[in-house]
């Protein structure tokens, strides 16, 4: 990965480590990251329109419908969000920076643990410091995040762009 990319994988990785993700779970999510959105500033932070269902997605990993309110919400209220701070504006956008990243990390532990649908998520991920990277891969991919994992128009792709983002994360963390 360029440089860049490593500055950015590196800013995430400490955020979801801030959040309380061990190093394996935060490797894992700094993959699913990548997948969704290349580490761009713009998709991190913003918006965008799925293109599969037309739905606006929010935040880091792409939040949409009820789920996006709900991270709107979590991200308006300082004491939610752990930081004290507004960190959405009412028309529902993300203020940038290493907070808001923080707080998104948060918000993904408080749907692992407060939303039944999640609990295969809760028990085999967030409960396992030591999940592997496959593991994350399968229970990220259909349980939690929900994203296409075996549609094939998006499988190949989207599982080498997630590779390539656990690549960039594991080689900035040997050269810090």
């Amino acid at each position: 990965g360029t440089a860049s990319e490593q500055e950015k994988a590196l800013v995430l990785y400490d955020a979801a480590r801030e959040a309380g993700f061990s190093e394996n779970q935060a490797i894992a999510l700094i993959g699913e990251i990548f997948r969704e959105n290349s580490f761009r500033n713009d998709l991190l932070f913003g918006t965008h329109l799925d293109p599969a269902n037309a739905a606006t997605n929010a935040g880091i990993i792409s939040w949409q419908g009820d789920r996006r309110t709900n991270l709107i919400n979590f991200m308006k209220d300082p004491t939610l969000n752990g930081t004290g701070k507004v960190l959405a504006t009412d028309d529902g956008r993300i203020i940038p920076g290493t907070e808001s990243l923080e707080a998104q990390f948060r918000f993904m532990i408080s749907e692992m643990n407060t939303i039944p649908s999640y609990n295969e998520t809760k028990t085999r991920f967030l409960g396992n410091p030591n999940v592997s990277l496959q593991e994350a891969e399968t229970l990220l991919g259909e349980n939690y995040i929900r994203w296409r994992i075996y549609d094939p128009k998006y499988r190949s792709d989207s599982l080498a762009n997630k590779n390539y983002g656990i690549s960039v994360i594991t080689n900035a963390l040997k050269n810090r």
